[in-house]
Protein backbone atom coordinates (compact mmCIF):
# COMPACT_ATOMS: atom_id res chain seq x y z
CA UNK A 1 0.00 0.00 0.00
CA UNK A 2 1.50 3.30 -0.65
CA UNK A 3 2.47 5.77 2.27
CA UNK A 4 0.02 8.29 0.38
CA UNK A 5 -3.20 6.06 -0.27
CA UNK A 6 -6.02 7.56 1.54
CA UNK A 7 -6.20 4.77 4.47
CA UNK A 8 -1.98 5.75 5.27
CA UNK A 9 -3.11 9.31 5.02
CA UNK A 10 -5.51 8.67 7.52
CA UNK A 11 -2.97 7.39 10.06
CA UNK A 12 0.23 8.87 9.11
CA UNK A 13 -1.72 12.66 7.91
CA UNK A 14 1.88 13.25 5.88
CA UNK A 15 3.23 17.20 6.02
CA UNK A 16 2.05 19.05 2.75
CA UNK A 17 6.13 19.60 1.52
CA UNK A 18 6.42 15.38 1.76
CA UNK A 19 3.10 15.12 -0.33
CA UNK A 20 4.35 18.13 -2.67
CA UNK A 21 7.83 16.51 -3.40
CA UNK A 22 5.71 13.01 -3.69
CA UNK A 23 3.25 14.79 -6.71
CA UNK A 24 4.82 18.13 -8.08
CA UNK A 25 7.90 18.46 -10.05
CA UNK A 26 9.97 21.40 -11.73
CA UNK A 27 8.52 24.66 -11.46
CA UNK A 28 5.23 23.67 -10.58
CA UNK A 29 7.03 22.40 -7.17
CA UNK A 30 9.45 25.04 -6.88
CA UNK A 31 5.59 27.60 -7.16
CA UNK A 32 4.03 25.04 -4.55
CA UNK A 33 6.51 24.79 -2.05
CA UNK A 34 7.38 28.85 -1.71
CA UNK A 35 3.64 29.42 -1.39
CA UNK A 36 3.56 26.59 1.48
CA UNK A 37 6.77 28.28 3.38
CA UNK A 38 4.84 32.10 2.75
CA UNK A 39 2.16 30.28 4.66
CA UNK A 40 4.00 28.96 7.50
CA UNK A 41 6.02 32.50 7.96
CA UNK A 42 3.03 34.13 7.82
CA UNK A 43 1.29 32.31 10.44
CA UNK A 44 -1.00 30.17 8.16
CA UNK A 45 0.51 26.85 8.45
CA UNK A 46 -0.97 24.30 6.57
CA UNK A 47 -2.61 21.09 8.07
CA UNK A 48 -3.53 17.79 6.90
CA UNK A 49 -7.61 18.00 6.11
CA UNK A 50 -8.16 14.63 4.07
CA UNK A 51 -6.56 12.75 1.28
CA UNK A 52 -4.35 15.07 -0.67
CA UNK A 53 -6.36 18.31 0.86
CA UNK A 54 -4.60 20.81 3.44
CA UNK A 55 -6.05 23.48 5.44
CA UNK A 56 -4.88 26.70 6.80
CA UNK A 57 -6.13 28.10 9.93
CA UNK A 58 -6.05 32.01 11.08
CA UNK A 59 -7.91 33.49 13.90
CA UNK A 60 -9.37 29.39 14.08
CA UNK A 61 -11.09 29.85 11.20
CA UNK A 62 -9.63 28.80 7.33
CA UNK A 63 -7.87 30.93 5.39
CA UNK A 64 -7.33 28.69 2.57
CA UNK A 65 -7.27 25.24 1.54
CA UNK A 66 -4.47 23.51 -0.89
CA UNK A 67 -5.30 20.02 -2.84
CA UNK A 68 -2.65 17.94 -4.32
CA UNK A 69 -3.13 15.19 -7.11
CA UNK A 70 -6.59 16.28 -8.22
CA UNK A 71 -7.33 12.49 -9.30
CA UNK A 72 -10.33 13.48 -11.16
CA UNK A 73 -9.00 16.11 -13.53
CA UNK A 74 -6.10 16.51 -14.74
CA UNK A 75 -4.93 19.63 -12.21
CA UNK A 76 -2.27 18.19 -10.08
CA UNK A 77 -2.75 21.19 -7.24
CA UNK A 78 -5.27 24.08 -5.92
CA UNK A 79 -5.27 26.84 -4.05
CA UNK A 80 -8.65 27.82 -2.85
CA UNK A 81 -8.65 30.74 -0.98
CA UNK A 82 -11.47 31.85 1.24
CA UNK A 83 -11.80 35.57 1.28
CA UNK A 84 -14.77 35.95 3.18
CA UNK A 85 -14.47 39.64 3.52
CA UNK A 86 -13.34 40.38 0.15
CA UNK A 87 -15.76 43.60 0.48
CA UNK A 88 -13.36 45.39 3.01
CA UNK A 89 -10.31 45.40 0.52
CA UNK A 90 -12.67 45.46 -3.01
CA UNK A 91 -10.89 48.75 -3.69
CA UNK A 92 -7.57 47.27 -3.36
CA UNK A 93 -8.52 44.72 -5.91
CA UNK A 94 -9.95 46.91 -8.37
CA UNK A 95 -7.32 49.42 -8.66
CA UNK A 96 -5.17 46.73 -8.98
CA UNK A 97 -7.04 45.72 -12.05
CA UNK A 98 -7.29 41.74 -10.07
CA UNK A 99 -11.30 41.29 -10.31
CA UNK A 100 -11.07 39.41 -13.69
CA UNK A 101 -8.06 37.21 -11.91
CA UNK A 102 -10.53 36.49 -9.30
CA UNK A 103 -13.76 36.11 -11.10
CA UNK A 104 -12.36 34.27 -13.78
CA UNK A 105 -11.41 31.28 -10.59
CA UNK A 106 -15.36 31.24 -9.36
CA UNK A 107 -16.67 28.11 -9.09
CA UNK A 108 -19.99 27.56 -10.09
CA UNK A 109 -22.17 24.63 -8.49
CA UNK A 110 -22.75 21.43 -9.51
CA UNK A 111 -25.33 19.84 -6.96
CA UNK A 112 -22.14 17.91 -5.38
CA UNK A 113 -23.99 17.14 -1.94
CA UNK A 114 -27.91 17.84 -1.20
CA UNK A 115 -27.80 15.52 1.37
CA UNK A 116 -25.78 18.31 3.26
CA UNK A 117 -27.55 20.51 1.89
CA UNK A 118 -25.97 21.74 -1.47
CA UNK A 119 -28.39 24.15 -2.81
CA UNK A 120 -27.46 24.46 -6.75
CA UNK A 121 -25.72 27.36 -5.86
CA UNK A 122 -26.30 31.02 -4.80
CA UNK A 123 -26.67 34.21 -5.67
CA UNK A 124 -23.94 36.35 -5.50
CA UNK A 125 -22.41 40.03 -5.68
CA UNK A 126 -19.01 40.46 -5.98
CA UNK A 127 -16.43 42.86 -6.75
CA UNK A 128 -19.10 44.97 -8.58
CA UNK A 129 -20.69 42.67 -10.57
CA UNK A 130 -23.79 40.10 -10.07
CA UNK A 131 -23.30 36.50 -10.51
CA UNK A 132 -26.02 33.51 -9.91
CA UNK A 133 -25.21 29.42 -9.49
CA UNK A 134 -21.95 30.27 -7.10
CA UNK A 135 -20.96 27.22 -5.18
CA UNK A 136 -20.62 28.40 -1.23
CA UNK A 137 -19.00 25.68 0.25
CA UNK A 138 -21.60 24.92 2.95
CA UNK A 139 -19.73 23.67 5.66
CA UNK A 140 -17.49 26.95 6.01
CA UNK A 141 -19.70 29.81 4.32
CA UNK A 142 -17.24 30.80 2.26
CA UNK A 143 -17.30 31.75 -1.44
CA UNK A 144 -15.52 29.06 -3.92
CA UNK A 145 -12.45 30.22 -5.63
CA UNK A 146 -10.42 27.66 -7.48
CA UNK A 147 -6.70 28.06 -8.78
CA UNK A 148 -5.81 25.71 -10.73
CA UNK A 149 -2.27 25.22 -11.37
CA UNK A 150 -1.28 28.42 -10.22
CA UNK A 151 1.92 29.63 -11.54
CA UNK A 152 4.24 32.28 -9.41
CA UNK A 153 2.51 35.10 -10.27
CA UNK A 154 -0.60 33.71 -9.42
CA UNK A 155 0.66 32.70 -5.94
CA UNK A 156 2.01 36.25 -5.96
CA UNK A 157 -1.38 37.90 -5.96
CA UNK A 158 -2.99 34.85 -4.13
CA UNK A 159 -0.27 35.54 -1.54
CA UNK A 160 -0.96 39.36 -1.23
CA UNK A 161 -5.15 38.54 -1.04
CA UNK A 162 -4.23 36.44 1.87
CA UNK A 163 -2.47 39.15 3.33
CA UNK A 164 -5.33 41.41 2.96
CA UNK A 165 -7.94 38.99 4.60
CA UNK A 166 -5.61 38.19 7.60
CA UNK A 167 -5.96 42.20 8.41
CA UNK A 168 -9.53 42.16 7.52
CA UNK A 169 -10.13 39.49 10.07
CA UNK A 170 -8.34 41.39 13.23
Amino acid sequence: MSEYSPLMQSKTKPKIEEVISEYLDGNMRETATAFVEHMHVNKMSLRWGSKDRYKALYKKSVICWVDLNQALTPVKWRISPCLTNIAEYEEFVLNEGWQDFILDKLSYCKPCNPDRGCSGGNKLSILGKDFNGICQAIIHHNIRINFDDPNEMSTSRIKKLLELEQQARL
